[in-house]
């Protein structure tokens, strides 16, 4: 994989305010906020696969409420970064508009196979790693557009901590989880938080991108000056 030459090439034109995004202004209610709020850590981490994540069985114990709430380490996993590399096929933005939750799959294995989740936070020192995934999914910055769809992948690099997110875990389906994308997503293993974004090749420009309501969002008219101020 040849990454981007600089991470800073995501950051191009964006007004100063889509980049303002401060944490979210309570942990009430999060799952389990100093674990997925943890600050970035080195650059480079041992690699994962995706198909790892599919492998691991949850932590022991957390059919116990208590262990699965506990807001540290429930598995020595989580204590340790990891590189994930693979295609990239969607992007949700958080309820804060900023967090952004990504979905994807070992490399060429298509839309269709087993995803798992990485999420970059709204916190400083995650802006970098923010801005590179919108660049490079064609997303608006800010809260207008909300969730993105990619008909063609873009491949990533990410590194972040292991977390495995218990908020989604249900005796059922102890190892996916019983949230609605739990057919597409297969693993209760995430990488959480995700501070390094590494892209291959140029911005896609397949994506569709929902607003809300799953509408895709209203084009507004630009000038030529303002068009090219913009790139």
């Amino acid at each position: 994989m040849r990454p981007t030459a600089a991470l800073a090439l995501a950051l191009v034109a964006l007004p100063a305010w889509a980049q303002d995004c401060p944490p979210s202004a309570s942990s009430e209610g999060a799952y389990r906020p100093a674990m997925t709020r943890r600050g970035p850590g080195p650059a480079s981490a041992a690699s994962i696969s995706v198909a790892t994540f599919q492998a691991w069985s949850p932590p022991d114990g957390v059919e116990d409420e208590r262990v699965r709430g506990r807001d540290g380490p429930i598995d020595p996993r989580e204590a340790r970064a990891a590189t994930l590399e693979g295609d990239l096929w969607r992007v949700k933005r958080g309820s804060d508009g900023c967090a952004l939750l990504l979905e994807l799959s070992a490399t060429r294995a298509g839309r269709d196979s087993p995803h798992v989740i990485a999420v970059i936070p709204a916190a400083p020192g995650y802006e970098e790693a923010r801005s590179a995934i919108e660049a490079a999914v064609g997303m608006r910055a800010g809260r207008r557009s909300r969730r993105v769809e990619l008909r063609e992948p873009v491949h990533v690099r990410l590194t972040g901590y292991l977390f495995w997110d218990g908020a989604r875990w249900c005796a059922e389906n102890p190892g996916r989880g019983c949230d609605r994308r739990a057919d597409v997503v297969a693993s209760l293993w995430e990488l959480h938080p995700v501070w390094r974004v590494e892209v291959e090749g140029a911005p896609v420009t397949g994506a569709r991108s929902t607003g809300r309501r799953g509408r895709a969002p209203r084009r507004e008219r630009r000038s030529p000056e303002r068009r090219s101020s913009e790139h």
